[in-house]
């Protein structure tokens, strides 16, 4: 077993990554990868978050991290504890636990 992202601390930030050994997660729910990168269902920071499993880089995808329900675009849309994940290939599918809903998000980030 080893560990590819989290420092074993509960992270506080929402709005920055870095590397992924080096980045405090805050309540990962669910996980989905989709060829190099692994997108996290980061339920405590109400964002979903990529890390880049070539170069260890690990950095919020979607989601401003204030708890509610709110699409647009992906740095401005909301979420309420993001816990399950799911793809077609090009739309990536969020289970949105605290406001029950499935939330529909564009894999090539242009939403």
């Amino acid at each position: 077993m080893t560990t590819i992202a989290g420092t074993g601390e509960q992270g506080q930030d929402r709005n920055t990554g870095g590397q992924a050994l080096k980045v405090g997660l805050n309540s990962p729910w669910d996980l989905l990868v989709r060829g190099d990168r692994l997108y996290i269902a980061m339920a405590g920071h109400h964002e979903i978050w990529v890390l880049d499993l070539v170069s260890g880089g690990l950095v919020p995808f979607a989601g401003e991290g204030s708890e509610n329900i709110r699409d647009g675009t992906l740095d401005q849309a909301r979420f309420a504890q993001p816990s399950g994940l799911a793809t077609d290939g090009r739309t990536l599918y969020v289970a949105d636990s605290e406001v029950s809903a499935i939330r529909a998000l564009p894999l090539d980030g242009k939403g």
